[in-house]
């Protein structure tokens, strides 16, 4: 899970700054509706934007911890694992 960003109280991550696997499912799966855009004064427009809260639950939901790796749950129920390697 990535770190929040505030911006006028509105906490939120863009989902261009989440890890590219995390990026995909949520780019595919995640309501269309709830992502929006911001205008920073600026005058720059992030327009990938989720509330926090709203990552965090599908975090949630979507992640589980394994022994060895991670878990995700997908919508059949069905838990497909593997291990993550750093280098």
């Amino acid at each position: 899970m990535i770190e929040r960003e505030t911006y006028k109280g509105i906490e939120y991550v863009r989902i261009s700054n989440l890890p590219n696997e995390q990026r995909i499912i949520i780019s595919a799966s995640f309501p269309k509706e709830k992502i929006f855009k911001i205008l920073r004064d600026d005058e720059v427009v992030l327009s990938d934007c989720i509330q926090y809260r709203d990552y965090q639950s599908w975090f949630k939901k979507s992640y589980q911890a394994g022994k060895n790796g991670v878990s995700i749950k997908t919508e059949n129920g069905v838990n497909n694992s593997f291990n993550l390697t750093f280098k």
